[in-house]
């Protein structure tokens, strides 16, 4: 918007100095034409001392006096040429201008601060991230998603390892549990000890995102 008005006062100067410097040349050419015609001044006669007439061999030719010539204004067509003129001059003036600058604004590069205005991101320490938790779901994995709790004499295999624990590829060879009766289970159902009966298990994971405060640089500028 400032550009454009601009534009515009830079036109309307430009052509009241067309009008301005077309009248100041018809003004002037008028003043010449006037001082022209103006007859010589003469000079004084003294009477005092009686002057002997010259004696010329030849009669002075008559000089032929120029008609007066009446002061003119200055054309229409003479203003409508300056002003038809000047107005392209000053559009063209207006597009090498408007052309520098963008040309100006392309060339800028941006700078990057100086190394003493830079200091460590307060935020993130330096590391340009930080980190947040989100809340996350999954399957219970200690009841299997049953919402009951398993016996914990077996580890809910149902069966007995004796102490030693129960491998998974010879469960069949091992005495069942006398604790759930080889059901994996108490016989009282109660509800899981992980996820209280719900099923799922809830916890907080954690990822890293980059810094607000410093985008990710590690720095800001002291301002």
């Amino acid at each position: 918007m400032r550009h454009i008005l601009k534009s515009i006062g830079v036109i309307i100067f430009g052509i009241f100095f067309n009008f301005h410097f077309v009248f100041a040349q018809g003004t002037n050419l008028n003043q010449q034409q006037i001082y022209q015609n103006q007859p010589p001044v003469s000079r004084p006669v003294n009477t005092d001392v009686p002057e002997e007439p010259r004696v010329t061999s030849e009669q002075a030719e008559p000089q032929a006096i120029a008609p007066a010539v009446l002061p003119q204004e200055s054309s229409p067509k003479s203003s409508l040429f300056y002003l038809l003129y000047g107005v392209p001059i000053v559009l063209a003036f207006l597009g090498l201008e408007e052309w520098l600058r963008k040309w100006r604004k392309k060339k800028k590069k941006p700078e990057l601060p100086a190394e003493a205005e830079k200091i460590v991101c307060p935020t993130c320490g330096g590391s340009g991230k930080i980190t947040k938790k989100r809340r996350k779901t999954v399957p219970c994995g200690h009841c299997k998603a049953t919402g009951i709790d398993i016996c914990h004499h077996c580890s809910g295999t149902g069966r007995d390892g004796l102490g030693y624990g129960v491998p998974l590829e010879d469960i069949e060879n091992y005495p069942k549990c006398l604790y759930c009766s080889g059901k994996g289970v108490p016989e009282l159902f109660i509800a899981c000890c992980m996820c209280k009966g719900k099923r799922k298990e809830e916890f907080d994971e954690p990822y890293e995102v980059p810094c607000p405060t410093c985008k990710g640089s590690g720095w800001v500028r002291n301002w």
